[in-house]
């Protein structure tokens, strides 16, 4: 993901009336593959818009490149990680960790949306995963910046990054995704 993702996909998404940031878009996105193994762009945008025929009337792309990097980090065989549309290290901590919190929001919203399956039916490593972002998407917005918690908030993203993908091939172990040659192992 380029490092201005997440203010060019917030932008579109304003300009689409979406009632969400870059990051709880991605976290809906991911949460609709792992809950459907693949989801089409219109799909998702279906879910982000609320009247997605406004969607096409917008040029946006940094929403078609966020689906198209999503679809080529959970192909690779090589990546045992994704980059999460988060605002970069100079934005202030309190407005990190509300895109990190709504990411997560995102995801659980996306992950029911598509119909994925009752937690506590998951996998152990996939339950384990679902349950941490949903502890992510409770936590406290109003922390203060120290050097603790930026630790934290950095242990946090990586866990993500690589949780995410845990998940998803936990629910689709060597599912075919749209639009790509490539299929995950």
């Amino acid at each position: 993901m380029q490092i201005n993702c997440f203010q060019r996909v917030s932008e579109e998404l304003d300009k689409a009336g979406a009632p969400l940031d870059a990051a709880e878009a991605q976290g809906v996105l991911f949460g609709l593959f792992a809950s459907k193994g693949a989801v089409s762009e219109h799909d998702w945008l279906s879910e982000l818009v609320p009247e997605s025929h406004k969607i096409g009337r917008f040029h946006q792309p940094g929403l078609k490149a966020m689906h198209a990097e999503a679809i080529s980090q959970l192909a690779s065989g090589e990546n045992m990680g994704i980059d999460l549309c988060l605002p970069d290290d100079t934005a202030p901590f309190e407005e990190r960790l509300n895109a990190l919190r709504g990411w997560c929001q995102g995801y659980i919203y996306g992950f029911g949306a598509g119909g994925g399956p009752v937690p506590n039916k998951l996998p152990a490593d996939a339950r384990e995963v679902f349950e941490d972002i949903m502890q992510i998407s409770r936590l406290d917005a109003d922390s203060s910046e120290s050097e603790d918690n930026e630790q934290a908030y950095i242990e946090l993203v990586e866990y993500l990054r690589v949780g995410v993908v845990v998940l998803h091939l936990a629910l689709h172990p060597g599912i075919e995704l749209p639009d790509s040659d490539q299929r995950l192992h």
